[in-house]
């Protein structure tokens, strides 16, 4: 079924007739009146120099109320409007009127000569007030007391003791090593065969050096040393770093397939600076550059093994790093 076409509605109201283009009948009766009253002014016998000037501004005046609108008012408007605000009162004053309701007027009538003009009537029988008996409300507080009285307290169940925990204290601790200095050291037999290899084994290890004690605790030793970062430039990554130490890469699976939500991290001196988790793609990236220096890069994935990475950073523009795992777990 074809759209059609409705016409735009109208304010029919308002409607005006148009004879001639957009001239209104209004409009032409208005003009048509200016002119006949410039020729009958014509038509009188009046002086030139009063006659015409006087037929020009009645025929303009015409004209200018049917054509000549006024900030989008007609000129009659405006000409109808002038007169009525010439004779419409400006001020206003307001006056207390004297007429007051009837209502107020009429003086209201006495109770007293109601009550005189009104029959005497016999007096009405006194109504019996019924006797209402009393309701005593039984002391229950006896009964309350033989009922707490009767019904014995129940004991609180008092929880097991917990068996204390066997903490050595610094007073045993002192005691035991009292005890382990206090026991004298047992005597060693020494013979002669025994004396011969203490003095040969004297000798040789007075040839060759002794060996140096490293007194570093497990904290002070370095991490180990990984493997170097392997850089590709073939990685599907979208933009390749353009500021010095930013680094970009992928991770993937020991078959070369891409490896998801795997949490990379950097560190240096086996503390975690930058953490962050590669995308559905494997792409992973570090947006604020790092300092120069030596750092380790970390690789993490249920099910998968990395190595640790080495990588060392001097200012320069660092391509795309491929985290590339060794094997499954």
């Amino acid at each position: 079924m074809p759209v059609q076409q409705h016409p735009i509605p109208q304010n029919v109201t308002s409607y005006q007739f148009r004879l001639v283009g957009d001239m209104t009948l209004k409009q032409f009766l208005q003009l048509a009146a200016g002119i006949v009253i410039g020729l009958v002014i014509y038509a009188t016998p009046l002086p030139s120099f009063f006659k015409w000037p006087l037929i020009s501004i009645i025929v303009g005046l015409g004209a200018a109320i049917a054509f000549v609108p006024v900030q989008g008012r007609p000129l009659d408007q405006w000409i109808v409007a002038f007169i009525r605000s010439i004779y419409a009162p400006t001020i206003y004053v307001w006056q207390k009127p004297n007429n007051q309701q009837p209502s107020l007027n009429q003086a209201p009538t006495s109770i007293t000569q109601a009550l005189q003009s009104s029959p005497p009537t016999s007096p009405s029988p006194t109504a019996t007030q019924p006797q209402t008996s009393k309701i005593e409300r039984p002391n229950l507080v006896p009964q309350i007391h033989t009922l707490t009285r009767a019904t014995p307290p129940t004991p609180n169940p008092t929880p097991p003791p917990q068996p204390e925990p066997l903490i050595p204290t610094s007073q045993d601790i002192k005691k035991s090593a009292k005890n382990v200095f206090a026991s004298p050291p047992k005597p060693i037999a020494v013979t002669p065969q025994s004396h011969q290899n203490t003095n040969h084994q004297s000798t040789q290890s007075s040839s060759k050096p002794a060996p140096t004690t490293s007194t570093a605790t497990v904290s002070d030793t370095p991490a180990q040393p990984g493997t170097s970062a392997s850089f590709s430039t073939d990685l599907p990554i979208p933009s390749t770093p353009q500021t010095p130490n930013t680094i970009v890469g992928m991770t993937l699976s020991p078959q070369g397939k891409i490896l998801e939500s795997v949490i990379v991290e950097i560190l240096k001196n086996g503390q975690t600076i930058r953490a962050t988790k590669s995308n559905k793609l494997g792409q992973f990236l570090f947006a604020k550059p790092l300092d120069d220096g030596i750092f380790q890069i970390t690789a993490d994935k249920d099910g998968f093994t990395f190595p640790r990475f080495d990588l060392k950073l001097d200012g320069q523009i660092i391509p795309p790093i491929k985290l590339q795992a060794t094997g499954t777990k």
